[in-house]
């Protein structure tokens, strides 16, 4: 059939992609290649391959492992730290018992709710919950989260749930009230049309730019990063502003978030890559609202699979998801939360002191030498 239908040997390159099996992957996409179909596509998905297998031979020092404490046989995905004190983990979950209670048609698990997790001062998890606030979670599908740098203002994204309706998702606010968050509000950034969505937020660390993932007219295909400023007078958010061809592609740029030194990492399958999607980061151009030259992170954080929503909870240490396989992971192939933490570099130094001798020329040794040692 592929002889009729060369798109049979993509899918299946994209499939073995999928699965990590990466010599079935590259015979596929060689044969799509030769078939003249679109050299354009297969040599994007062979530039794949190769940087595969370069990623993995030049792995990173990331040491990476699920959450099992927080992950459960469904869906768990876009972790986001939830408070100054970087002790609990605010993530979206279509474990049983959500609100909602009905199974998406997609999906067949529950509909998504905002769930969570405390960490005691060893970062042990405690059992996730509900989060707490008014209409937070609803029948409708709640996902990612972000917060401002105060953590006193939530954004997150709700798909409605409408019977035989294409519904586009879209981006609610919420305050803190108490111990909760208070009744949400809509932030209307795609003029009322029903069937564009809007999801994904996040907020630069001087919560003035919102920057989300959608499907917007004018974009570059797929869905791309967007941002919209917030103008304090007015006290609403400006029409969306796309991100450019620097960041975005013909493919999916997906879950953005942002460090505190103003880094923006985010998920694409249209930057060369791993396979599926993979976490980038790309630098701020001074004050200005750009952000350049996407990375790719490498391997252990980016895999076959899809990776995405990567948050730092310390300069060494963090959390993304990921459906890559693994055996402690519940669920195969499901989005799950997994840790990333990078290991302190390690320095042996050997100090000798000693006096200077005639013309410059080693003297004795000095015993009992204080030396102090000032470096980063």
């Amino acid at each position: 059939y592929d002889k009729v239908n060369p798109l049979v040997n993509l899918r299946i390159g994209d499939m073995n992609l999928a699965l990590c099996d990466i010599e079935a992957a590259e015979k596929a996409f060689q044969k799509y290649k030769a078939s003249k179909h679109n050299d354009q596509v297969a040599q994007s998905r062979l530039q794949n391959i190769d940087f595969n297998k370069a990623a993995q031979l030049n792995r990173t020092r990331h040491n990476v492992k699920p959450v099992s404490k927080i992950n459960s046989p469904n869906t768990d995905y876009a972790p986001t730290m939830g408070d100054k004190k970087m002790s609990t983990v605010v993530f979206s979950s279509s474990r049983p018992g959500t609100t909602g209670g009905k199974n998406c048609q997609i999906t067949c698990e529950p509909f998504m709710d905002i769930f969570v997790a405390e960490m005691d001062k060893k970062g042990n998890f405690g059992p996730p919950e509900k989060i707490d606030g008014v209409n937070i979670n609803t029948q409708d599908a709640e996902g990612s989260v972000c917060f401002d740098s105060k953590f006193k203002q939530m954004f997150f994204t709700r798909c409605p749930v409408t019977d035989k309706q294409n519904m586009g998702c879209e981006i609610w606010f919420s305050e803190a009230s108490g111990k909760g968050w208070g009744e949400p509000t809509l932030i209307d950034l795609k003029g009322g049309n029903d069937t564009i969505t809007v999801g994904h937020p996040c907020v630069t660390p001087e919560d003035d730019v919102l920057i989300f993932s959608s499907n917007l007219p004018g974009g570059y295909g797929g869905l791309d990063l967007w941002y919209s400023v917030y103008n304090k007078r007015s006290k609403s958010w400006s029409s969306p502003k796309n991100m450019g061809p620097e960041v975005n592609t013909a493919g999916n740029e997906m879950f953005p978030t942002m460090g505190s030194d103003g880094i923006l990492y985010f998920s694409s399958d249209g930057h060369v890559g791993m396979g599926g999607l993979d976490i980038f980061m790309a630098e701020r151009v001074g004050d200005e609202i750009k952000w350049v030259k996407p990375t790719n992170m490498g391997f252990p954080i980016n895999s076959c699979a899809n990776d995405f929503h990567f948050v730092k909870q310390h300069d060494r240490k963090g959390f993304f998801t990921s459906n890559r396989p693994h055996t402690d992971v519940k669920g195969a192939y499901r989005d799950n939360i997994w840790q990333w933490e990078l290991p302190p570099n390690l320095f042996t130094l050997d100090i000798r002191v000693s006096e200077i001798g005639y013309r410059g020329a080693k003297g004795p040794a000095v015993a009992d030498a204080n030396i102090k040692i000032v470096g980063s």
